[in-house]
């Protein structure tokens, strides 16, 4: 039997947003010790769902699962929580004798309150703590940022390959059967990583289509051909102000030499596209006409995508919402604002209560800026939402508190603590049945557009303020490397040669 530990730290650090992730926002998310791991966890289409299923379901493993931290995404994770969860499982990994192997789910995109490489600073302590012997296998979103101090202490790692994130079971599944293989047949995989100096658009970066679409299309090939075992291509989260920052690609082969070969290709291939991937939002106004003027019967979506609470914004914009009072639009819709204490004033006020609101932009108030108007109280909800499609089906996502109430015929949902806000349980949760509106309000880059297509075609990003703006050149970027596009554009840089990963 192999003896395998199981744990993992989950979040999506965002630079720009001032709000430090908590131990409050874990616990909204979900920490989880030892067993309670594996009955939160086994059979959820997940990330860590598709690690641990495979774990658990292997005859020949024997699963100590330790300890589990998830939050959304945020601002700088507050370094005593990280350092809380490196306690919880290095103690757990040092009483658990001899190993065969620890496997992890890391986001890979977190910086702390301390230290701008997260995901490398929680490698290097849990190598510390496990020894150089014991293999480390990760999975990873797409949007990590890779380091030296990863390469330096993992021995093996994939990313997702499709954004929106529509293999994320997948991809828990890939490591943990790359690991297991590795453990079986005793043949160890070479690992190579290039860096590329690029931050690009998230909006832009869609794996569906485009040229994205065909560079992942031609990895797959080269994997399927036997040239490579597996490959990720790493966006890195756009809205990462640190040192080491940038694109990456990871790289697995049979022997080192192809391993770097094609990072190096991948990696040029993809600073190829820089400039071709670009993207442009509707104007606010733009997007509410298409509102008014959608064909009949079919309801639209728009995103204030630069509030994106899955990227790390706060969810307190009212743009949309203040412009929607501002034309006096008896348009019905419907959206989510992140404001505790408006929240709770309507709960205090109870069903049927008619009062001044004061909603938005409490959370940043030097991005965003609040609405004040006259609403009524609909409805007292239940906070806690499970997401019943897609790909984080199963997944429940506690918002602490949630009423609704309405302006004009507006809906807007007051909610305490920022959570996804990509999809349509976000609104069904709650009692509301697409239906009956014209118009739903999101906050996404570009995930709800897979999300939400079993609402409408009508799906469209309009350009607002905040910590996820499209507009990367307008963030006060300070500590990424330079060069570095688009900041720099200039033929004359390109990717790192690649580099061998970890090889002892």
């Amino acid at each position: 039997m192999y003896r395998i530990v199981y744990g993992g730290f989950w979040q999506e650090t965002n630079t720009f947003s001032p709000l430090i992730c908590k131990r409050e926002y874990f616990e909204a998310g979900g920490i989880y010790f030892d067993e309670q791991i594996t009955k939160a966890m086994y059979g959820l289409k997940t990330t860590a769902g598709g690690m641990l299923n495979y774990l658990m379901d292997a005859e020949d493993v024997e699963l100590i699962p330790t300890a589990y931290y998830g939050a959304m995404s945020y601002g700088r994770v507050e370094q005593s929580v990280c350092d809380e969860f490196l306690s919880e499982i290095n103690s757990r990994i040092i009483k658990s004798g001899k190993l065969d192997g620890i496997f992890l789910v890391l986001h890979g995109g977190m910086c702390l309150t301390e230290e701008d490489d997260g995901i490398g600073y929680i490698l290097e302590k849990i190598r510390a703590a496990a020894g150089n012997e014991i293999p480390i296998v990760v999975c990873s979103d797409l949007h990590a940022n890779i380091t030296p101090k990863v390469m330096k202490n993992v021995d093996i790692i994939c990313g997702f390959h499709e954004y929106p994130h529509t293999d994320t079971y997948e991809t828990g599944l890939r490591a943990a059967k790359i690991g297991m293989q590795w453990l079986r047949t005793g043949v160890r995989p070479a690992i190579a990583w290039a860096k590329i100096p690029a931050i690009l658009q998230a909006e832009a970066c869609s794996t569906k289509e485009g040229p994205l679409y065909e560079l992942n299309q031609y990895a797959t090939e080269m994997e399927q051909s036997g040239k490579i075992r597996d490959f990720s291509i790493y966006h890195m989260q756009p809205w990462l102000d640190c040192e080491n920052a940038g694109a990456s690609v990871v790289v697995m082969a049979d022997d080192m030499e192809q391993a770097k070969k094609y990072a190096d290709e991948f990696a040029a291939r993809f600073f190829s596209l820089r400039r071709e991937l670009q993207y442009k939002p509707l104007s606010v106004d733009e997007g509410l006409d298409f509102a008014i003027k959608r064909p009949t019967g079919e309801m639209i979506v728009l995103s204030d995508a630069a509030d994106n609470t899955s990227g790390g914004a706060a969810g307190d914009s009212v743009v949309v919402l203040r412009r929607i009072l501002e034309r006096q639009l008896d348009i019905r819709a419907a959206c989510v604002v992140v404001d505790p204490p408006a929240a709770e004033q309507a709960e205090k006020l109870g069903v049927g209560a008619t009062a001044e609101f004061t909603v938005g932009g409490k959370l940043t108030p030097k991005l965003q800026k609040p609405v004040t108007f006259t609403g009524t109280v609909q409805k007292i909800c239940n906070p806690i939402v499970t997401e019943t499609s897609g790909n984080n089906k199963g997944k429940v996502v506690n918002f602490g508190r949630a009423v609704i109430v309405r302006v004009r015929n507006t809906d807007v949902i007051l909610v305490t603590y920022p959570q996804l806000n990509y999809s349509p349980t976000q609104f069904t949760g709650f009692g509301l049945n697409p239906a009956d509106y014209d118009m739903f309000l999101v906050k996404s880059s570009l995930a709800y557009k897979f999300n939400c297509s079993v609402l409408t075609s009508q799906l469209y990003n309009v350009d607002t303020q905040g910590s996820t703006t499209s507009n990367l050149r307008s963030l006060p970027f300070t500590r990424i490397p330079r060069p570095m596009y688009p900041f720099d554009d200039t033929d004359d840089f390109g990717p790192t040669p690649a580099s061998a990963g970890r090889t002892d």
